[in-house]
């Protein structure tokens, strides 16, 4: 990141969608909303540049979450910023993305201290999990089994509205970074992309339909 940049800051992976105007390790404006993404985006990029008092054509790049995560609110997010990525005020801006609990797991690691492995997880498809082990792994999918053999502190990121129980003893966690802006600059985090995509864990995989009748 550039930190003398005005960055606009979106991640609607979660329960929780949040928006902030960032520049040199700092916010200057940071709001967030327990609503849908298609209701609160634009509501809450409109408020930080209020309370900011910035015009939108002031921010000169866009950092965003690419998942694991609300597969809709990482797309209505992505597809609000390749709208004003399509404007000549942001021809050539910087476009920079992060995985959902990578930054979770930054934000356990400043927040928490644990010490030694820990673990982030969340919810994907069907019974699965995802899961971040922490130092040194990365995301993948698991079975449900898989938790239970987990050793050191389990952290939960809620990112849809309860299709699974966590572990007993997880701790639930939000991706909340108003009180931790220096976290973006978290070395290794970010990405640059030429447009917001979605990352999947896993690609999807399809098989062809074979009709048959019914037996």
């Amino acid at each position: 990141m550039d930190n003398d940049r005005l960055y606009l800051y979106l991640d609607a992976s979660s329960v929780s969608v949040q928006a902030g105007l960032w520049r040199k390790g700092c916010w200057l404006a940071y709001r967030s909303e327990n609503s849908p993404a298609l209701e609160s985006i634009f509501t809450l990029v409109q408020g930080c540049l209020d309370d900011a008092a910035q015009p939108l054509d002031a921010v000169q790049g866009f950092v965003h979450c690419e998942g694991p995560g609300s597969v809709l609110g990482i797309r209505l997010a992505g597809m609000a910023i390749r709208s004003w990525l399509a404007l000549p005020a942001w021809a050539g801006a910087e476009v920079l993305a992060f995985r959902s609990l990578d930054l979770t797991a930054a934000l356990v690691a400043a927040s928490r201290q644990p010490e030694g492995t820990f673990h982030v997880i969340s919810e994907a498809r069907q019974t699965c999990w995802n899961l971040l082990t922490v130092p040194g792994g990365d995301i993948v999918e698991v079975e449900p089994e898989a938790l239970d053999a987990l050793a050191g502190p389990v952290f939960y990121l809620r990112q849809r509205k309860s299709w699974h129980t966590p572990p007993a003893g997880a701790e639930a966690i939000a991706n909340d970074l108003s009180s931790h802006p220096e976290l973006l600059a978290s070395p290794g985090l970010l990405s640059p992309v030429e447009a917001p995509g979605l990352y999947r864990v896993n690609e999807p995989s399809y098989r062809t339909w074979t009709p048959e009748r019914h037996r």
